[in-house]
């Protein structure tokens, strides 16, 4: 059953589905042209995530593969209250 709202016009109220114990009508209220913005508008925003991921995922792995020693005689001067 498949319930594709999109194909409805504004004020249009679909039909009564039911999934599982659920049941569902729907109505458009309003719709907005969905549109994309140029590629040049986006560049930094999309250059500025990419250098983010980037860094996140290189600082995980340095994290994952960080060698940790504990110094035993520093450790001790400095206990835990």
């Amino acid at each position: 059953m498949d319930v594709d709202l999109a194909l409805l016009s504004e004020g249009e109220v679909s039909d009564v589905y039911s999934f599982s114990n659920v049941i569902l009508v729907g109505k458009v209220i309003e719709k907005v042209k969905g549109d994309f913005l140029p590629f040049e508008e986006q560049r930094t925003i999309l250059q500025s995530r990419y250098i983010d991921e980037r860094y996140e995922a290189l600082v995980r792995q340095k994290i994952e593969s960080a060698k940790v020693e504990i110094n035993q005689d520093v450790y001790l001067l400095y206990p835990a209250k």
